[in-house]
């Protein structure tokens, strides 16, 4: 290891800090992987880095795979909101309301598609949860509205939302293409 300016440093590093070298290769200069793999073979740590390399390899597919669940995630939740919208009407309640709202559509059966996270906010600024409904229920859906007596729900006009949502579904399917090209996974 002569004339490697990593050896006398790395000479003072844990067997854990080599791995990190080996492990993270990417990171440093061929020198400094060259003497960490040195110092490693000296005091016989080969197992143990292959432990290391095992473990990185395996946090590596665990993020890949949450990534790609997620994503899968939201390509669902796109598919069902295209699907209920295709089909009919999408109203947004009122948090404070959402409890109350959904008995009463509990009570008269009226199937319905909801995202279980925030999807935005009304014009006083309030959080709103989107419902979708088939147009078979927008009449029971309406009078439900005006039996309760809620304190602010928008029914959204469909072309609106539906050309949004395409270019959402554009965006997340070159997003998925994009992630699986940089992932190696085609």
């Amino acid at each position: 290891m002569q004339g490697n300016r990593f050896y006398p440093l790395f000479m003072h590093y844990k067997p854990k800090q080599l791995f990190e070298v080996v492990v993270n290769d990417a990171d440093f200069e061929k020198d400094a992987v060259d003497a960490a793999l040195f110092l490693i073979n000296e005091q016989s740590l080969q197992s143990s880095l292959q432990l290391a390399l095992k473990r990185h390899q395996e946090k590596i597919e665990k993020q890949k795979q949450e990534y790609i669940d997620v994503e899968k995630e939201k390509h669902e939740h796109l598919q069902n909101v295209a699907a209920y919208q295709e089909e009919g009407i999408v109203f947004s309640v009122p948090l404070g309301d959402v409890k109350h709202f959904e008995d009463r559509i509990a009570e008269e059966g009226i199937d319905f598609y909801r995202n279980d996270k925030l999807d935005g906010f009304d014009v006083d600024s309030a959080p709103t949860q989107n419902y979708y409904f088939n147009k078979k229920f927008a009449a029971e859906v309406h009078v439900i509205v005006r039996e309760i007596e809620m304190s602010k729900v928008i029914p959204n006009e469909k072309k609106m939302v539906k050309h949004v949502e395409v270019y959402v579904l554009l965006g997340v399917i070159i997003m998925i293409g994009v992630v699986f090209k940089l992932l190696n996974i085609f």
